[in-house]
């Protein structure tokens, strides 16, 4: 599965999402933003969680779940799509 960032999609330092288009925002902690820092590569799943898991030493079945939690909050608010 590949995931990117859809365009006018604003992303700050802090981690403040914007998406002009529909007027919704919303900040997220640092690793959320460094997963939404990731996808602007267009990175594909597996690297981000290899990259998560090996960074934060976090186990591969609660970063499945977090990181679906979080790509379905991103999807409703319309910041993410797949390609």
């Amino acid at each position: 599965m590949k995931l990117e960032i859809n365009r006018h999609i604003a992303i700050s330092e802090t981690g403040l999402v914007l998406n002009p288009s529909t007027g919704d925002s919303f900040a997220t902690n640092p690793i959320g933003l460094e997963i939404l820092q990731i996808l602007k590569r267009k990175t594909d799943y597996q690297e981000i969680q290899n990259y998560i898991i090996s960074k934060y030493d976090v186990e591969v079945e609660v970063f499945q779940k977090d990181f679906q939690d979080f790509i379905i909050c991103l999807r409703n608010y319309k910041i993410i799509k797949d390609i």
